[in-house]
């Protein structure tokens, strides 16, 4: 009859990409524990370990940053991008090389490789001026 509705067929789950979206959102919230435990400031002992204790994160820390910032930013979720365009404009110059790496590669990390170049640039010309 004409009022019957067809059930709709849905799409596969692929379950690879879900396994990688639950270990970049663990690895999110890892990132974000282990930056709060770290906003706590030393005790001002006026030693020689005083200065260490400011140094920015490695640059492995903000290679990781900026693909989770693009990552969230090509998703649409801009508060978490916030978040992360906030703890990477700590140390804009690490933020700088690592962009310039990143873009000079030739794959880009897998989370990145959907994203064409030009929206990713756009992306850290928003992260660079401050607009996010």
């Amino acid at each position: 009859s004409e009022d019957e509705v067809e059930p709709l067929d849905f799409a596969p789950v692929d379950e690879e990409a879900e396994r990688e979206q639950r270990r970049l959102e663990e690895e999110t919230r890892a990132l974000r524990r282990e930056v709060m435990s770290d906003t706590t400031l030393p005790a001002d002992t006026g030693g020689p370990d005083r200065a260490d204790s400011s140094l920015a994160p490695p640059s492995l820390d903000m290679d990781t940053l900026i693909v989770q910032y693009a990552t969230a930013m090509a998703q649409g979720k801009l508060n978490e991008a916030a978040e992360f365009a906030g703890l990477i404009r700590r140390d804009m110059s690490a933020a700088e090389d690592a962009i310039q790496q990143l873009m000079s590669d030739e794959m880009l990390p897998g989370p990145l490789a959907a994203t064409p170049r030009p929206v990713l640039v756009a992306f850290f010309k928003q992260l660079q001026s401050g607009k996010i």
